[in-house]
C-alpha cells in the first residue's frame, strides 16, 4: 500500500484516493493478535512497544525498567497508559522511581500476561508458529501449556513497595 500511495502522491493527475476495507472491518492491525516474547531487558521505548501486545510473555531473564525516570524524565512511549493501569498505584511508583522488575514481578503486577521459563521459550515459539487462527482463546491455550507460576521473592520491589506505594498516592 505504501508503494501505491507514494506513486499517487507524486502523480498530479491523481485527485482522490479511496481506501476500502477487505472484509468486516477497516483496521490498522488491532484485530491481529500480537505476542511479545521478553527474554531480556525491556526498557523505555522497548517497553512501550511490547506492553501494548495481546500477550506479554516473560522469563526469569527478563528485566523491566523505565530508566528515564531515574534521571528525572517522565516515562514515555505509552508508559503513561500501561503504568496507570497497574493495581494500587504501583505503576505511578514505577514511573516516578524507575525501579527495575524481574519477570516474576512483572507477572505479579500485571505487566506480563504469562511467565514461561527461558528453557521452554523456543518450544513455545515453535508452537506459536503453527497457529492458523486469530482466536485469542486458542492462542492463550497454547501459551498456557508452557506457562509456570512465577515466584516473587520476599525482598522484591513489588512486595516491598506495592502497599507503601498505595499509601503515598491516597
Amino acid at each position: 500500500m505504501t508503494k501505491n500511495l507514494t506513486l499517487y502522491e507524486n502523480d498530479p493527475s491523481v485527485k482522490l484516493v479511496t481506501l476500502k476495507a477487505n472484509g468486516k472491518a477497516f483496521c490498522a492491525g488491532g484485530d491481529v493478535i500480537s505476542v511479545s516474547l521478553i527474554n531480556g531487558a525491556v526498557m523505555g521505548g522497548g517497553a512501550g512497544l511490547c506492553m501494548n501486545t495481546t500477550f506479554r510473555i516473560v522469563t526469569e531473564k527478563t528485566v523491566f525498567a523505565m530508566p528515564e525516570a531515574s534521571i528525572g524524565l517522565y516515562p514515555d512511549v505509552g508508559a503513561s497508559y500501561f503504568l496507570s493501569r497497574l493495581p494500587g498505584y504501583f505503576g505511578e511508583y514505577l514511573g516516578l522511581t524507575g525501579t527495575r522488575l524481574n519477570g516474576a514481578e512483572m507477572a505479579a503486577c500485571g505487566l506480563a500476561t504469562h511467565f514461561v521459563p527461558s528453557k521452554k521459550l523456543r518450544l513455545l515459539e515453535n508452537a506459536l508458529q503453527t497457529v492458523t487462527t486469530s482466536d485469542t482463546s486458542i492462542i492463550a491455550a497454547i501459551i498456557h501449556k508452557f506457562t509456570e507460576i512465577a515466584h516473587v521473592k520476599e525482598d522484591s520491589p513489588f512486595r516491598r513497595y506495592s502497599y507503601k506505594a498505595l499509601a503515598c498516592f491516597i
